[in-house]
Formats: structure tokens, C-alpha cells, sequence
């Protein structure tokens, strides 16, 4: 999660200078002055930043909690494009706000649904 990066309150004000509220919070002056110091400008990035800038993500990566029990360590999932498109697909037919939400449940928990992986509809199973 974002909120727990380091200095993540000073990166997005360096990457937004336009922001002028976040987390319910005015942006002051002062949190402008230390993104500024610590990550540079725009034209001119600190080496923190461009450090920053380079780190490439994973992707997708959604906590598998269906892996193991409560003191199991957390595992995590990277979907594939092909489990992405079917689960956009899936969200797109869904029927009703219920089974949206029951997707998406399920992709958080980094479990797809049988008949979305066969490509089936929900009635069908």
C-alpha cells in the first residue's frame, strides 16, 4: 500500500505540484518545500527520484489470501494479461451491483471464479 512507502505524502506532492489537499489534509508550504528538497524538480530530479522512477512494479499484484491461514505469511499474486482480460470481461457483463461486488471480492482475495476462467457465464455453473 502506498500510504505506508516511505515519504510517500512528499513524493505525490512532487509529482502533482497542483495538489492542494490529500489524505482530507491542506497541502502546506512547508511539505512543498521538503518534496522539493528531497526529490528535486521537475527539470532537475534528485537522485532519490530518479532512483524512484526506475524501480519498475510487478504489475497487477493482488494478496492471495486463500493460500493459507491467518498466521500463514501473506503470499501474493501476479494475473497474467489473460486472467486481467477475463476478469475486465467479467466485470463488464456482470448482471447486477451484487455480482460486481462478488468479483470483485473474489480478485482481492486473488481467486477467479471457475466459469471466468472457462469463460462461462455465472448461471451456468
Amino acid at each position: 500500500m502506498l500510504t505506508l512507502c516511505q515519504n510517500y505524502r512528499y513524493w505525490l506532492i512532487y509529482l502533482i505540484p497542483s495538489l492542494r489537499y490529500l489524505d482530507y489534509t491542506k497541502i502546506r508550504d512547508v511539505e512543498r518545500t521538503k518534496a522539493t528538497e528531497l526529490f528535486g524538480t521537475a527539470e532537475e530530479p534528485s537522485e532519490l527520484a530518479t532512483s524512484i522512477k526506475g524501480t519498475k512494479s510487478k504489475g497487477f499484484v493482488v494478496p492471495s489470501f486463500a493460500n493459507g491461514g491467518a498466521d500463514t505469511p501473506t503470499r501474493e499474486r501476479i494475473w497474467t494479461e489473460g486472467e486481467k482480460a477475463k476478469m475486465r470481461a467479467a466485470i463488464k457483463s456482470a448482471s447486477s451491483l451484487a455480482e460486481m461486488a462478488r468479483l470483485e471480492k473474489d480478485f482481492m482475495e486473488g481467486r477467479i471464479p471457475a466459469y471466468v476462467l472457462e469463460g462461462g457465464d455465472a448461471m451456468e455453473t
